[in-house]
């Protein structure tokens, strides 16, 4: 069939004045006809969207660069060709007879609306694109115009998200059943090693029952941390607003980690400047379970001789609001330049030696991560590799 190459220009100007409006503007006052068709032409040829102008037969008119990288077809080898042939089925078996019927009846489906589609490629591959279609009268021809653009890139993404998502639900979902199943029998455990304690036990008897209580203690604070994580990733992480007494939560902290302390021969000691930190609102279990981590981790990096030492100054940040700022420095074995990016990933260590020779999850600093931010304050560090680390967080 051939297309009087006059009459293709037309149309493709035509179809495409009304998209080319809303991205370019021009001065037509001044412009003659050749000129203004001249530029209408180069936005076409630029635009990134797909334009492909057919005959009321099917036949292609005019196929722009964008579509020629789309559908992989170079413009002299697809014009005069049936469109049918850049679909998949069964929109391609079904195309001749649906465009038929629009023309003897006028019923309409498609045109003047957006919908998904797939194209289909010289090669014979198929890709998903939006397709929206507009209608065109010249003189007494009518031409329909498919504004085209690839959506790979974007179905592909949201595939993506949509598997993260439901492996992120499937995980949490996992942990936060798990956790609960196990910290039921856990605490009974450790409930009945408390009534022993008040019977008559021999200091062996005692000293195993202390192993118990701790190891149970430890494996308890190891699955509530598993169940902040879950709650975290969900976004389910509430935090209290109540009065907190900062010295009596620093005192307590110290005093729970004490032991972990002494048996290794680590100097363990805290300094509040000014001696007067005031009472502030926020949540003092959440304030514990960072500065718990935190000494936790320190005393368990730091060989014997060493120390860790807590330090906390305030400083008034606007009428009424104070501002807090904690420090925990150790004298351990530092952190690695390569290992700085992954800290605070969860499940993560510095080297897999860590983990064998220190033991721990890497849950405990990830958590240190997230709560300081819901509190509204940033947490970093300044490691000193083989010699000392600060931990800084208000």
């Amino acid at each position: 069939m051939s297309i009087h190459p006059s009459r293709a220009k037309s149309a493709l100007l035509a179809a495409c004045s009304g998209e080319i409006r809303r991205t370019a503007s021009f001065n037509t006052k001044d412009m003659n006809h050749a000129e203004v068709s001249a530029q209408l032409k180069a936005v076409v040829e630029t635009v990134l969207d797909g334009i492909v102008v057919i005959s009321s037969t099917g036949v292609i008119e005019h196929f722009n660069p964008a579509a020629e990288k789309q559908f992989l077809y170079r413009q002299e080898e697809i014009l005069g060709r049936n469109v049918s042939e850049l679909m998949a089925e069964p929109h391609r078996s079904q195309h001749d007879e649906y465009l038929r019927r629009y023309i003897e009846t006028g019923h309409k489906s498609i045109i003047g609306r957006g919908r998904e589609v797939e194209g289909l490629r010289s090669d014979g591959t198929t890709f998903p694109l939006e397709l929206s279609v507009s209608e065109m009268r010249i003189g007494d021809e009518i031409k329909f115009t498919g504004m085209t653009r690839d959506v790979t890139d974007r179905k592909r993404a949201e595939a993506e998200a949509a598997v993260s998502k439901a492996l992120a639900e499937s995980k949490s979902a996992f942990l936060s059943l798990m956790s609960h199943e196990l910290r039921t029998p856990l605490t009974g455990m450790i409930g009945m090693a408390s009534v022993l304690q008040n019977t008559e036990l021999t200091s062996e008897q005692k000293d195993c029952l202390n192993i118990i209580q701790l190891c149970g203690n430890q494996l308890l604070n190891l699955i509530n941390d598993i169940l902040d994580l879950g709650k975290m990733e969900k976004g389910e992480l509430t935090l209290e607003e109540r009065e907190v007494d900062v010295r009596k939560c620093i005192e307590e902290v110290t005093e729970l980690v004490s032991p972990a302390a002494t048996s290794q021969q680590v100097d363990l000691a805290y300094d509040i400047a000014g001696q007067a930190i005031p009472s502030i609102l926020g949540d003092s279990l959440r304030l514990r379970q960072i500065l718990t981590n935190l000494l936790s981790n320190a005393i368990k990096f730091t060989s014997a001789c060493g120390y860790v030492h807590v330090r906390v100054s305030s400083a008034p940040k606007q009428p009424g609001l104070v501002e807090l700022h904690f420090e925990v420095e150790d004298t351990g074995i530092g952190i690695p330049d390569e290992s700085k990016s992954k800290l605070f990933r969860a499940f993560s260590q510095a080297h897999v030696s860590t983990s064998r020779k220190y033991g721990g999850t890497g849950l405990g600093l990830s958590l240190c991560k997230t709560l300081p931010e819901l509190m509204g304050g940033p947490i970093h560090f300044d490691p000193v590799v083989g010699r000392a680390t600060t931990f800084h967080f208000t």
